[in-house]
């Protein structure tokens, strides 16, 4: 397995993204999940967008902020799945290409445009919600529980505090359609 050192973190992920190569991205061991699958569909100077793979589909995109990246790996087994992956219909999606990742303000605004659900990650928790708004360095959401009710507090996460930003997966697609669907009950 090819490991990249983070002082060529983000050519490497240029590479991946020109070549459409399947990595293993590796977060800083602070992030708890750590470990992520997909090809690099953008990258600005502080943000890279993977679309994530799972289970031989893509599920959704996650924003990753380039100083959390400690390795990006690929191996033999990689470039097999990438044919495999192929072979499924899985291919760039040009979807997510209006998706501007200069900061965290413009990640947020081009969801919020979409009236999108968004999952975030931090130290303490993981939350689900709909963008209300993003200022002063920081995001609040409209959050969402695990069993699809809106929750009674909005959820405000400082942007320091945030890891990574998943958008348009499966888990978040099917509670923000669930908590909307309920609202015209």
């Amino acid at each position: 397995m090819k490991v990249i050192q983070f002082n060529s973190i983000r050519s490497s992920l240029q590479s991946a993204l020109e070549n459409r190569t399947l990595v293993e991205v590796e977060m800083n061991d602070d992030t708890g999940n750590g470990k992520f699958t997909g090809f690099i569909i953008n990258l600005s100077y502080r943000f890279a967008t993977l679309q994530v793979i799972e289970d031989w589909h893509s599920d959704g995109v996650q924003f990753l902020p380039l100083d959390r990246i400690c390795s990006i790996r690929t191996s033999e087994l990689h470039f097999d799945r990438e044919r495999i992956l192929v072979w499924n219909g899985v291919g760039h999606p040009s979807m997510y290409d209006d998706i501007e990742i200069d900061s965290f303000e413009t990640i947020f605004d081009s969801i919020q445009r979409r009236n999108g659900v968004v999952m975030i990650e931090d130290f303490e928790s993981t939350e689900v919600g709909k963008i209300l708004n993003f200022e002063n360095e920081s995001l609040t959401i409209k959050g969402i529980d695990g069993a699809g009710q809106w929750l009674e507090e909005d959820v405000v996460r400082p942007f320091s505090d945030i890891w990574y930003v998943i958008y348009d997966d499966e888990y978040s697609r099917v509670l923000g359609s669930y908590v909307e669907s309920q609202v015209n009950c």
